[in-house]
């Protein structure tokens, strides 16, 4: 099965954001968070199936959505989810919003735990909604979080708090103990923890991912977003869901929604998910080798050309986090260079103001493309004028 994921795609001029709408098109792309393999053949049945009936008229999402909802949590994380909690719904960013609307009020603020995914910053910005930063603390060329200020700002009064659960950027899968003390505080303060588990499959550490569900029978003021877009890469079918147990959140949640006339997920989309959900497993279990494999291979290639640079250590997610500070190059500087060099990668400045000198790296591609990719980078911090090939 590993060659499903060093099998070359070709994505140019297929309208694939990643590679045609960089600043320069013949780059090698690095950047956005979707993979560069096809999806897993189950998935790519279930959409021929679609697509062969021929008709695509209204539908409801079928029970077999929410089923295969819930065994995918039983089984991956060993979580119990009610079909209730779960609404169908076409992407987690506008989850996010719409709970967002639905909840934040009267010049309420959200906590991130900074550096986190740049387009929490976008949202809250257009929802007019002010950010409290919960900074997290690098040890150990790993992140902690701020337990002391954590608490400190629930104290202050601030009753949301946006999570990252595993976290994008830093690639932290946070362990049993460190989620259940968030919500041990949450509980104490009365606040709201969202937990965005996108990522929550893309899990190399060897421990398993722990839900933020796996704590609502102690405290329900608990919601999560998910989808299949990150780990079965089907961005592109606008499908997610967002998990709500708490019946009070969930009532302004539908009501917010419906307030926008927001629908559901596709034929396509909750078709896809769930075949996924109940056959995709296996293809699962494979990618994840071949991402610890492409991590190996970039932690040992930089070891060896350009061990300046700090590469974080990567629980979950596909997404490195790396420290290019010994440079000494401001944020603009470092992606000329690396643009130059023939490579498009993440700003880490976009991820939180102090990290100029930091670039977020995507793996997930066939790993040929990932060693073109390093030893551009290398030629172009080793030579000084090289030009890459």
């Amino acid at each position: 099965m590993e060659d499903l994921f060093n099998k070359k795609i070709e994505r140019k001029n297929s309208s694939a954001i990643k590679w045609d709408y960089q600043e320069n098109k013949d780059n090698l792309p690095f950047w956005i968070a979707d993979s560069d393999y096809m999806t897993a053949p189950c998935v790519i049945e279930a959409l021929h199936e679609v697509s062969n009936h021929g008709v695509y008229g209204y539908n409801m999402v079928p029970n077999e959505f929410k089923d295969a909802v819930i065994y995918w949590y039983k089984t991956r994380y060993n979580t119990d989810v009610k079909p209730e909690w779960i609404i169908p719904f076409t992407g987690v960013i506008l989850e996010l919003r719409v709970l967002l609307s639905a909840l934040v009020k009267n010049n309420e603020k959200v906590i991130l735990q900074t550096p986190v995914y740049h387009t929490f910053y976008h949202l809250l910005d257009a929802l007019e909604i002010e950010i409290v930063e919960n900074k997290l603390i690098k040890e150990n060329n790993t992140y902690l979080i701020d337990y002391e200020n954590l608490e400190e700002l629930f104290k202050e009064g601030h009753k949301f708090l946006l999570m990252c659960s595993p976290h994008n950027p830093v690639g932290r899968l946070w362990t049993e103990e460190e989620i259940e003390k968030v919500v041990k505080l949450a509980k104490k303060y009365n606040a709201i923890v969202i937990f965005d588990e996108i990522h929550s499959d893309l899990n190399i550490s060897g421990r398993p991912f722990i839900s933020g569900l796996r704590f609502v029978e102690e405290y329900d003021n608990i919601v999560v977003c998910n989808a299949p877009s990150k780990t079965f890469n089907i961005a592109g079918l606008h499908v997610s869901y967002i998990i709500i147990p708490n019946e009070k959140i969930k009532e302004k949640f539908i009501s917010q929604k419906d307030k926008e006339f927001l629908g559901s997920p596709s034929v396509f989309g909750y078709q896809a998910t769930i075949a996924a959900y109940t056959k995709g497993a296996e293809w699962v279990d494979a990618q994840l080798l071949h991402l610890e494999r492409n991590y190996k291979y970039l932690e040992i290639y930089l070891e060896l050309f350009l061990s300046k640079v700090v590469v974080t250590k990567l629980e979950a997610t596909y997404l490195v986090w790396l420290d290019f500070s010994y440079t000494n190059l401001n944020s603009e500087q470092l992606m000329k260079k690396l643009n130059e060099a023939g490579v498009t990668c993440s700003k880490g400045i976009a991820f939180g103001k102090d990290y100029e000198s930091f670039v977020r790296f995507n793996i997930a591609c066939p790993s040929k493309q990932l060693l073109d990719g390093l030893m551009k980078i290398a030629r172009a911090f080793l030579f000084k004028n090289s030009i890459s090939q």
